[in-house]
């Protein structure tokens, strides 16, 4: 996870620096190569997590299955690069909306998945809405990119 926000983080002033039409344009041709990259990892984790839990705690085997699960989880490094995209180009309207969305989102799964399910319950509550932030925020790049692309086109 930590490598993806970094490349969101050095991408900040390429995003800057272009237009948005351009920007957001790449992000919709770019993003499905990070996710497969994402996809890649968390396939490789959860084969080498049992191997890896073995040698290093195998008094600890029994949240093996939490840990593969919470590994799906990572799936929402996708939208770091789109934060940073709405953030070289000011759109606080959107982030504020992606932030506070799955804010509301996440709060309430757990309030909701805590008590019902307990620790199985967050982690379906932590998963869910981590891929809800992928598909908000895919959704608003795009919308911001099909709307660039009508207004250049339009004009």
């Amino acid at each position: 996870r930590a490598l993806v926000r970094h490349i969101g983080t050095l991408a900040l002033p390429k995003f800057s620096t272009r237009p948005e039409k351009e920007v957001y344009q790449g992000l919709l041709k770019r993003l499905p190569f990070l996710f497969g990259g994402i996809a890649i990892m968390i396939i490789l984790y959860i084969v080498a997590a049992p191997l890896v839990f073995r040698l290093l705690f195998p008094r600890y085997l029994s949240v093996l299955p939490y840990s593969q699960l919470f590994c799906l989880s990572i799936i929402d490094s996708i939208t770091y690069p789109i934060s940073s995209a709405f953030t070289a180009h000011k759109r606080t309207k959107q982030l504020t909306f992606l932030t506070t969305s799955v804010y509301a989102i996440d709060l309430s799964l757990l309030f909701i998945l805590t008590p019902l399910f307990g620790l199985q319950g967050v982690l379906f509550a932590k998963l869910a809405s981590r891929i809800a932030t992928v598909a908000i925020g895919g959704g608003i790049l795009y919308s911001l990119a099909r709307k660039t692309r009508n207004l250049t086109t339009s004009s």
